[in-house]
């Protein structure tokens, strides 16, 4: 069976680098990238299931990852878990959203939810 992978998207190396780690030792699969244009073209591929995505990027707003991918109806779109340092203000159309800091525990619940919710 394939692995899952995640993309986890934030422009502050040792936070990708804490969860990619951890979810890698957890058995999944997994993709950086640093702005939104990396996490754009990652998806690309098609081959993401997961993406953790920082809500503040150096090219722009997790908001327009999440309405580039949703206006590609074409394209497999993965689950979207956004991490931010404010409250979700109900703008934000992901499937999950996260208030900093995360552990690193508590992303594989909501990992774990979302793909579980997916093979219902």
């Amino acid at each position: 069976m394939a692995r899952v992978v995640v993309l986890i998207v934030d422009d502050h190396a040792d936070t990708r680098e804490m969860y990619a780690e951890y979810l890698t030792l957890e058995g999944f699969e997994t993709i950086q990238a640093t702005c939104c244009l990396e996490a754009l073209s990652a998806v690309g591929s098609g081959t993401i299931d997961v993406m953790v995505l920082d809500r503040g990027l150096p090219d722009g707003d997790g908001r327009d990852v999440i309405a580039a991918l949703r206006s590609r109806p074409e394209a497999r779109a993965p689950a979207i878990i956004v991490l931010s340092g404010t409250v979700d203000d109900g703008a934000i159309a992901a499937d999950a959203y996260l208030v900093k800091p995360v552990m690193p525990d508590a992303l594989l619940g909501q990992i774990t939810r979302l793909l579980r919710r997916a093979s219902a």
